[in-house]
């Protein structure tokens, strides 16, 4: 007895590599790529971020877990290539290697300059760029305060931190504020007294300068910590 049209139809559908295709382009695994680059995003301070995501390679076929496997990125030098792992805990852990496609505004030079000039809105712009190989652009001014040009910038050259000259902002010997917050609100402000030399994210030793106290803080802005612990 042959079968109707329709039953052969979805049956062709059920055995063709679409199936594949569904599977590799599972919510979970698209969904953690792009909050990847999100946040990646959010501390370069891009805006109007895009993220498009295309799973590459992913298990057809997922082994069976007592609850959804976690999906973690593995390895993330490029947007172009990226390597994930679903993990069913201590069980079992399956490669997925994936790509993103990337864009947003970010500071390009509105002019030629030259090396070792001070960076402003006067001589930037914002401009809406393709960043799959340049992941390192940078989004805001207030990120590069203090930072010059390594060599001479040409108008329309994208700013990342390669190419520019972080500068020391608290050094040995010096005041420095220390600032605990509490979110983004100043909660407690205390003077000190640095005893070494730190750019932006370094760590330091501080001196307490009422209490005497010496503690670890990490470094904020020009003559600015915030106490570790």
């Amino acid at each position: 007895m042959s079968l109707p049209f329709s039953l052969l139809l979805f049956a062709s559908l059920v055995a063709s590599p679409l199936i594949a295709f569904c599977a590799n382009n599972d919510p979970r695994i698209v969904k953690t790529v792009e909050s990847h680059w999100r946040e990646h995003a959010d501390v370069r301070g891009w805006s109007d971020t895009r993220v498009e995501v295309d799973v590459v390679s992913a298990p057809e076929n997922e082994p069976k877990c007592d609850k959804p496997p976690e999906v973690v990125v593995v390895e993330a030098r490029t947007p172009r290539r990226m390597k994930l792992e679903l993990r069913c805990g201590d069980v079992w852990r399956e490669t997925v290697i994936a790509r993103a496609t990337l864009s947003a505004r970010v500071l390009v030079a509105a002019q030629d300059i030259e090396a070792g000039a001070t960076l402003s809105d006067t001589n930037l712009r914002l401009e809406e760029r393709e960043l799959g190989t340049t992941p390192e652009a940078i989004g805001r001014l207030d990120l590069i305060e203090g930072f010059t040009p390594r060599r001479k910038l040409r108008e329309g050259t994208l700013l990342q931190a390669r190419l520019l000259h972080e500068p020391v902002l608290v050094r040995r010997g010096q005041p420095v504020r220390i600032v605990a917050r509490h979110g983004k609100a100043i909660a407690v402000e205390t003077a000190g007294e640095s005893l070494g030399n730190g750019k932006r994210g370094d760590t330091v030793r501080v001196r307490n300068a009422a209490s005497g106290r010496t503690i670890e803080a990490r470094v904020t802005g020009p003559d600015e910590v915030e106490p570790l612990n």
